[in-house]
């Protein structure tokens, strides 16, 4: 039968961290006010005067013009309604961001975050948007940035504007934002990015896409760069979609999407999609690159890298430059690239230990790995480039440059399909005095390459050289773009086993993350081609991130991403947006717009599309389609990123008659709907949230069953509880 339910919505006085909310008007607001939502103030400049630390500026939506920085005091959150709450910047001044976050003291715990908010640099005549300096703990996130002139936002451990911190910052992040035309390549200068950090320790850069495509010659600038030198370490930057213009910005030109300076080991970028390619440098004098008191210096790793055609200009995937230690590149697709992978260690500089492995280079139009030939004075040592495939399918020089740095020692070149390239399969020069001791060339498939498939040695004879096991065969690949091995290829199970330190995982994985077998198959893969269909398997939202949905078939998946009309996702049968998919791991990651929340309904729907591309597996067979799947919700908590804290209590629970709903924290301003919904996602409940709502008595009835109530901003799930009525 059904029981009447009584809902008594009691808000708690106590508001944890003491936090307040004020608002500021775009218009029609008054700083004689007292900056309550009825009665706003008008500027975010007279705002941040009168709030205390663990407040919360909230920009009401419309366009809040600024023309003079604002420096943001240290605990003070500022946050918008979306897009709509906009910052027109007028701060044109050179080295002038828009909004300041400044400290003194060199580790200071900012513990505050900017989020929910558009800025606009004013058809790029803004500087820059966002400067922190000295401050840890600030979050960035769910921010649109367009049209500065020099730079997005800024992450300086240092109190002043150059050099290396004395304390590292810690705990920054910067994610699920958008920029659009934020960063310039002045004449003479080393270009900005959309955001820029310096002295950071585990700063994250994850969730964003950034575009920087649409000015002049050589006037676009980076997306991720290093700021005052770099001195970071231990960062990670995932997950982004980087579109940098390339191919028309002129030579020399460096058309990198990420560049990174003097990082100090622990690093890791992957899960990346990006035109342009990633710089691990340095100045000449210094140290580019180094372990410091991690396993490994950089760990570049399930990254796509390259423009879908080739872009006419000397492009490079990964550059390592001057001095470098500790280098895993490993399960990434080079695609379309001059060069896949440059290293240049000067005179008197190093390059050593470092591992390629498991990466596909394809449509290379030079070298696929190049070392720098005609360098005189440097040092190459313990290089190992295993198990990767060259494939040139147009006109192409060389698959592997053999280190022709000046002193080269300990070169393992082993496992590697190479096919199709117009000089040699490998090329080595001596002519201006290299040289190379220690040299293994074994297990590897050449194919119709120039100098009858064997390595090319000019003017150097290496000595302790090992030469064996390779085949001069067709590997036999599923196709041209599919580089698994058919079965009866010479490569399968041929391989020879390397033993290598530098593994991150338990063992070690194939392009596909499958592990390796010994012996492994030579090239990428050790999966062997099928026809089968990939079928569906699972789904899942795991609480770390409660806005990613990774969606599991039997079977690897290939690199191919269906439009977003293919997939259906529901909350509680609404219909939540989809902000990106991608193939990691051969698996689809979908990134929504809304992060999902503790009992939550997700339902998933795939359907095969008639035309345009499908998922598939990695032998081109489509994947099964998917009809209203429930998802694995692990959420225990709320948005992580959140700066309001609500936390709901339902008590009785199970619910006989009535039940009472404590909501202990700050309301947000953008709280607009209450629902409850049943287990099945059905909407049984709905009104607008209004503060009137507080302590009042709604009436509804339900049958017996488990329920889920929450308080909703449009589509984001600001808090949840879950009861049951008996």
């Amino acid at each position: 039968m059904k029981r009447l339910l009584i809902i008594l919505l009691l808000f708690s006085s106590f508001l944890l961290h003491a936090q307040t909310t004020y608002y500021v008007a775009a218009s029609g607001g008054d700083n004689g006010n007292p900056g309550t939502e009825g009665s706003p103030w008008a500027t975010l400049a007279y705002a941040v005067t009168q709030v205390s630390a663990t407040d919360t500026i909230f920009l009401q939506a419309g366009t809040h013009t600024i023309n003079s920085q604002v420096s943001i005091p240290v605990g003070v959150n500022i946050k918008g309604a979306g897009a709509t709450s906009i910052i027109s910047s007028g701060v044109t001044t050179i080295w002038q961001a828009t909004l300041l976050l400044h400290s003194s003291s060199e580790g200071t715990n900012g513990n505050q975050s900017i989020s929910y908010i558009k800025m606009d640099g004013n058809s790029a005549t803004a500087w820059g948007a966002i400067q922190i300096n000295a401050r840890g703990n600030v979050l960035i996130h769910h921010c649109t940035f367009v049209d500065f002139f020099s730079c997005g936002v800024i992450f300086n451990a240092s109190t002043t504007y150059s050099g290396p911190p004395a304390t590292h910052a810690t705990g920054n992040k910067y994610y699920n934002n958008i920029s659009d035309n934020c960063s310039d390549y002045p004449p003479g200068d080393d270009g900005q990015g959309h955001v820029m950090f310096g002295g950071q320790d585990g700063i994250e850069i994850y969730n964003n896409t950034m575009t920087q495509t649409t000015r002049e010659l050589k006037r676009n600038g980076y997306l991720i760069k290093f700021y005052s030198y770099g001195y970071s370490k231990g960062f990670k930057i995932y997950n982004n979609n980087l579109n940098r213009a390339i191919g028309s910005q002129g030579f020399p030109y460096y058309d990198f999407s990420i560049e990174t300076w003097h990082t100090q080991g622990g690093a890791e970028i992957y899960n990346n999609t990006m035109t342009g390619g990633i710089d691990v440098g340095g100045g000449i004098t210094y140290n580019c690159l180094v372990k410091g008191d991690y396993d490994y210096g950089i760990w570049i790793h399930n990254n796509i890298i390259g423009p879908d055609t080739y872009a006419g200009s000397e492009t490079t995937g990964i550059y390592l430059e001057c001095n470098t230690d500790g280098a895993i590149i490993e399960r990434n697709y080079f695609k379309n690239q001059y060069n896949g992978i440059m290293v240049t260690p000067g005179s008197g500089q190093t390059c050593e230990n470092h591992t390629i492995r498991y990466n596909i280079f394809t449509g290379v139009r030079y070298y696929g790995i190049r070392f720098i030939n005609g360098t005189k004075g440097g040092f190459a040592d313990n290089i190992d480039i295993y198990n990767n495939v060259f494939y040139a399918g147009s006109t192409s020089m060389i698959g592997i440059g053999m280190l022709s740095v000046g002193t080269t020692t300990n070169l393992d070149i082993a496992n590697n399909i190479i096919i199709g390239f117009d000089y040699a399969p490998m090329f080595a020069n001596g002519a201006s005095g290299q040289t190379i001791d220690g040299l293994t060339i074994q297990n590897n498939i050449l194919y119709d390459n120039a100098n009858s498939n064997a390595p090319l040695f000019n003017s150097l004879t290496p000595s302790n050289y090992t030469n064996s096991g390779n085949k001069i065969s067709d590997p036999l690949f599923f196709s041209p773009t599919n580089f698994h091995l058919m079965s009866g290829s010479p490569g399968e199970n041929a391989g020879i086993k390397i033993v290598d330190v530098l593994l991150v995982e338990d063992f070690l994985l194939d392009l596909d993350g499958i592990e390796v077998d010994d012996p492994p198959n030579i090239g990428c893969f050790e999966t062997i081609a099928d026809l089968a269909s990939p079928s569906y398997v699972s789904s899942v939202i795991e609480d770390n991130d409660p806005a990613l949905l990774i969606i599991s078939y039997d079977m690897p998946l290939a690199q191919i991403i269906p439009d977003k009309s293919s997939f259906e996702v529901t909350s509680n049968s609404q219909i939540l947006h989809i902000t990106s998919i991608a193939i990691i791991g051969g698996k689809v990651h979908i990134t929504l717009d809304s992060p999902a929340a503790y009992g939550d309904l997700i339902t998933l729907s795939y359907n095969i599309p008639n035309t345009g591309p499908s998922l598939q597996s990695v032998f081109n067979v489509n994947a099964a389609a998917i009809t209203n799947s429930i998802v694995t919700n692990n959420v225990k908590s709320e948005d992580p990123g959140s700066s309001t804290s609500l936390t709901v209590y339902i008590n009785p629970n199970p619910v006989k008659d009535s039940f009472t709903i404590n909501i202990e924290g700050d309301v947000p301003e953008t709280a607009t709907i209450f629902r409850i919904s049943g287990s099945n996602g059905s909407v049984v409940f709905e009104k607008p949230f209004v503060t009137e709502m507080l302590s009042s008595i709604i009436s509804v009835n339900l049958n017996p069953g488990l329920y889920i109530a929450q308080i909703l901003s449009d589509d984001l799930i600001l808090c949840t509880g879950k009861f049951i009525v008996m």
